[in-house]
């Protein structure tokens, strides 16, 4: 499988993850862990210096991993592989394109949401907006929806 997934929270003032940011890398390595036959791509800055965060949120979750990650551009993409799952890393606003590189779409990432996943299969591919949700978390927001449509 491919999954690609957004870098984590930045700090708006700079161009660094912020401590939710940080913690959430942790979260995501710990969603990964179990696949063996892991790699991790992720994109340069732009020339500007802008856009770090894809290279910090990949590396702190190859470092819990013990897992290199690779630079690519959207020319030099992966392929798909039955025997590896690919673990990439990019800015929203990139997501349509790299999915396209795999299967034909009309995706926009939503642009607030830090916790959504694309999985790509080899012909087809969903989006799930909760994937790297830690399960506390889903079970607290459920609770909150149920407690609000009663009052």
């Amino acid at each position: 499988m491919i999954y690609i997934i957004r870098h984590q929270e930045g700090n708006g003032l700079s161009n660094c993850l912020t401590r939710d940011g940080i913690e959430a890398c942790v979260r995501i390595a710990k969603k990964f862990k179990t696949m063996k036959k892991l790699e991790i791509y992720t994109f340069p800055p732009l020339t500007n210096g802008h856009h770090v965060r894809v290279i910090q949120t990949a590396s702190l979750i190859g470092s819990h991993l013990k897992k290199f990650i690779s630079l690519i551009d959207l020319f030099s993409c992966p392929n798909y592989s039955d025997n590896v799952d690919i673990l990439i890393v990019s800015h929203h606003s990139q997501m349509h394109d790299l999915l396209s590189k795999y299967v034909e779409n009309t995706f926009v990432w939503p642009y607030q949401n830090y916790d959504g996943c694309l999985v790509v299969s080899k012909n087809s591919w969903t989006f799930d907006s909760t994937f790297l949700r830690s399960k506390t978390n889903k079970m607290l927001r459920k609770l909150w929806e149920f407690v609000k449509r009663r009052v």
